[in-house]
């Protein structure tokens, strides 16, 4: 193996220096290549192939929970395989956990402390608070499905003991750049793979349509289907036949072309999708990106993509390629919108095709081997799929056809003069990726010292590639020779024996005294004993301390309160009303709304508006009705400065702050904090967590409580088992619970309305269709989701089905949470006066019936039908009695 000389550190090489001057500053470290795992296959060929550190998930607690994954003897096994090759290992703990999990997840936390993991992946605030407390030495890193994208987030979780973000797909590299220039928290990004259209942690379409929790490991990937853009009542609005209805489904994200724009803003870790991907899907993108990587640092200038690794990425798996938002947003470009899994390269047309002895043939575009997979996208009757078994040019049977070339083979199907092919399986690139990892590649360079001498024990002396020195001695005292003296050619021969190693033998130096013997047995021996002894050091440079279980287990901390309760009455629980418009807000109040939402548009309010915030003020204030601002739920790094100002907008109408606000992800904290202390506002201000934090647990509750949080909406993916569960009834005052209406499934940096109707790319403006009429997407089974966008063209989208969970009230109710919402953003203002007459009334009717002690509550039958007349779509109970399957 080729050896590169290492520049001292001490002193910049050449290259150095000019990377250093490019980026006018000084040269950061270089980036980590971080590569997937899903199986031992897989680990083996990330390894092998470069990778710096690779990312795995254990068969509980994984966001991949279809993947094949790793037992915990797996585990162990991985870990060692790993640290001996000088490679990390992160464990994925990224999915949200209830209260009867967490004991478990904590065990198979310290589990993998004492393996020795790198890191551990997490999303759960809960966890990360439980973490902290018990196994502060394990080092944690913040999962994408923590949905963190500007430097308040990072700095928040920062202050939680996270030491490493993985940043939301959707952030440029600007705002990348300006979140490096605001934090000392380690930055990791995706560079390849597969892309979800939702921003990661906030998409609840796999859990509500079927159960299955993107949250909880078991995404179903409706994303991928297929559905067609269309008007409210159902009119098909695409604006040309060439898109087949993927209209949710992305490209894959490829950034060759740019890794010299994200080396210089300072990521540390380049993170490759894949863990659902075969070994040589990893094989093969790690090599090309390890090989791309090291170029690009050592020679940025002269950096450009290798021609031939593009078209490698593009054989081993592809849906199109983009370079996702890191350069802006770039529309319609995004999206895959013929099909949703691999497309392969395209081979050629189809040149004549016999429907009597169903011959095939193309004419090549590229080449084509024996064992290669096609697929034909034939006119009529969807693609046609084969595997190349006979190959035959000008009636010639040949193992590997080329350009310009026309090959004859067996086809079956509806095929056509014209039909375009796709090579999807390529043999040789997939032989070349098995044997990169069949037998070990990523050897260890040794120099050893070998000192022999008559009457003393031979001394075998080793430096490996990485620096680690060690010593070993033999037992054998060397003997004068009688016939066979030792010579550097039986030493070197023995020494070099260290085929089942990860260490390759590069140089000997030699000290051996004249006339001496030693048996070879000795020397394997000691050759022997030197592995062991340069393994075991490699091993213990990752090991940091080890916690003892006795101190695991006396850990545990009390859970009891540190902040005193927004509300502590054991009355009525309070109806809160999420608005969209102000009209709304004023409906709401006068049908007897205890807290209302109102909506971001507060910010984009017209002059002539602020005279409804003025009425809605007034309303509020003479009816003690609590009026709660909604933060916007994404606020990139550039657009911050400009919300603070918005929030002066209602002090400078009303000349007091609102009640409180409405936050909906974590920089959301930092957020207020910032205006409260730049403002100097002395009264208490009520901070609300929305659901989009997902609250999934009692752990999760502290953790928010403990940072000045009063009231919290739970996760709606929460049953009634685990609600009943979440704490002791006495603490659920501050507790928010969904009891009817309709949020996002899906909230998205792109728009599939500006992306089709509109034609938005990365070079061209979107028509904004949206303000001309409403959308909505259809599904295979006719469902129609309501699609919305809001000021930065970001698109909400909604359930077919409103929950409802009126004839549940008393249920929940009797779970004494201190707040019950009625989601209607969306709705118009005689909807929410309605919604809100019913609910009023209900809840006045039910506190009445547990004042008499009295059971079976039943709501009127005029309401019953008056919702079902409300939202003739239909309404649905949510996750109330099925919950979500669980991840184990």
């Amino acid at each position: 193996m080729k050896q590169v000389d290492q520049v001292d550190i001490g002193k910049p090489g050449k290259s150095e220096v000019a990377v250093a001057e490019r980026l006018g500053t000084e040269r950061q470290n270089k980036p980590e290549l971080l590569a997937p795992a899903g199986e031992m296959a897989a680990l083996r060929a990330a390894v092998e192939n470069g990778a710096d550190a690779v990312y795995l998930g254990g068969k509980v607690f994984s966001a991949r929970a279809s993947a094949v994954n790793f037992t915990d003897a797996e585990l162990a096994e991985a870990v060692n395989y790993a640290h001996l090759r000088g490679v990390k290992v992160y464990v994925t703990m990224n999915t949200l956990l209830d209260n009867r999990e967490m004991p478990e997840a904590l065990e198979y936390a310290y589990y993998l402390h004492r393996i020795g993991v790198d890191g551990v992946i997490v999303q759960d605030l809960g966890l990360i608070r439980q973490l902290r407390r018990v196994l502060p030495e394990l080092r944690l890193h913040a999962s994408t499905q923590m949905t963190i994208h500007n430097a308040a987030g990072v700095n928040l979780l920062k202050e939680w003991g996270i030491q490493r973000v993985v940043l939301a797909r959707e952030i440029t590299l600007e705002q990348i750049s300006r979140i490096r220039t605001q934090t000392g928290c380690e930055l990791e990004v995706f560079i390849h793979g597969a892309l979800c259209i939702c921003y990661s942690g906030q998409c609840l379409m796999s859990s509500m349509i079927g159960g299955r929790s993107g949250n909880r490991g078991r995404c179903a990937q409706p994303c991928r289907l297929a559905y067609q853009l269309t008007s409210p009542g159902g009119a098909n609005a695409l604006s040309n036949s060439d898109n087949s209805g993927h209209l949710l489904s992305p490209r894959d994200l490829n950034t060759l072309q740019i890794l010299p724009e994200l080396i210089k803003v300072g990521i540390d870790s380049l993170k490759i999708e894949g863990r659902m991907k075969r070994p040589e899907y990893v094989a093969t993108v790690v090599r090309i990106y390890r090989q791309a990587l090291d170029r690009c640092w050592d020679q940025p200038e002269k950096y450009q993509v290798d021609l031939e690794h593009a078209r490698e990425l593009e054989q081993i798996f592809n849906r199109e390629f983009t370079p996702g938002y890191f350069m802006g947003n770039p529309g319609r470009e995004l999206m895959s919108y013929q099909r949703p899994n691999n497309r392969g390269v395209y081979l050629g047309r189809v040149h004549r095709f016999d429907a009597r002895t169903r011959l095939v043939q193309i004419k090549l575009e590229a080449s084509l081997r024996l064992g290669d997979g096609l697929e034909i996208w034939v006119t009529r009757g969807g693609r046609q799929g084969l595997t190349v078994k006979r190959l035959m040019v000008e009636n010639q049977p040949r193992e590997e056809a080329f350009p310009g070339e026309i090959v004859t083979l067996p086809g079956e199907g509806s095929i056509r003069p014209g039909d375009r092919v796709f090579k999807t399986y390529a043999v040789q690139l997939m032989q070349r990726a098995l044997n990169s990892f069949s037998r070990p590649q990523r050897l260890i360079p040794l120099h050893l010292k070998v000192t022999a001498a008559i009457g003393s024990p031979l001394v075998l002396q080793a430096v490996d590639g990485d620096g680690n020195q060690i010593q070993v001695t033999g037992e054998f005292l060397g003997e004068a020779a009688t016939r066979h003296p030792l010579t550097r050619e039986l030493l070197y021969a023995q020494l070099n024996r260290l085929g089942n190693t990860i260490f390759k033998l590069e140089q000997v130096q030699y000290d051996i005294a004249p006339g001496v013997m030693v048996p070879i047995s000795e020397i394997n021996q000691v050759r022997r004993k030197m592995v062991a002894a340069l393994e075991k050091k490699r091993l213990n440079a990752f090991r940091g301390p080890l916690v003892s279980e006795a101190v695991f287990s006396n850990r545990g901390l009390p859970e009891g309160r540190t902040e005193e309760l927004a509300t502590t009455s054991s009355g009525c629980p309070r109806l809160t009303v999420a608005v969209g418009d102000w009209a709304s807000a004023l409906e709401a109040l006068k049908a007897g709304a205890d807290q209302i939402y109102l909506p971001e548009s507060i910010f984009r309010s017209k002059p002539q508006e602020r005279i409804q915030l003025e009425q809605v003020w007034e309303a509020g204030r003479s009816r003690s009705v609590r009026l709660v601002v909604t933060l916007p739920r994404i606020v990139m790094e550039t657009d911050q400065e400009g919300v603070l100002r918005q929030m002066e907008t209602w002090e400078k109408v009303t000349g007091k702050p609102p009640a409180g606000w409405l936050i909906g992800n974590p920089g959301g904290l930092k957020l207020v904090s910032k205006y409260t202390s730049d403002k100097k506002i002395e009264h208490r201000t009520l901070v609300c967590a929305d659901y989009s934090l997902n609250c999934f647990n009692r752990f999760s509750i502290q953790a928010l409580r403990e940072r000045q949080v009063q009231q919290i909406t739970l996760s709606p993916e929460l049953n009634q088992e685990q609600l009943a569960a979440i704490t002791t009834p006495m603490d659920r005052k501050d507790l928010e619970v969904f009891i009817h209406g309709n949020w996002p499934l899906m909230l998205s940096e792109h728009c599939v309305v500006g992306a089709v109707q509109g034609r938005r790319t990365a070079t061209q403006a979107c028509s904004t269709p949206c303000r001309k009429q409403s959308f909505a997407l259809q599904d295979r089974m006719g469902f129609l989701f309501p699609v919305e966008m809001d000021e930065h063209c970001r698109m909400y989208l909604y359930n077919p089905r409103v929950l409802d969970l009126l004839d549940q009230l008393e249920a929940l109710v009797r779970m004494q949470f201190g707040y019950l919402r009625l989601e209607v953003r969306r709705e118009l203002p005689e909807y929410v006066r309605q919604i809100v007459q019913i609910y009023r009334t209900e809840l006045n009717r039910l506190q009445e019936h547990l004042d008499r002690g009295a059971d079976g509550f039943k709501p009127l039958p005029a309401h019953r039908e008056a919702l079902k007349q409300l939202v003739p779509a239909g309404l649905t109970r949510g996750h109330f009695y099925r919950g979500v399957i669980n991840i184990d």
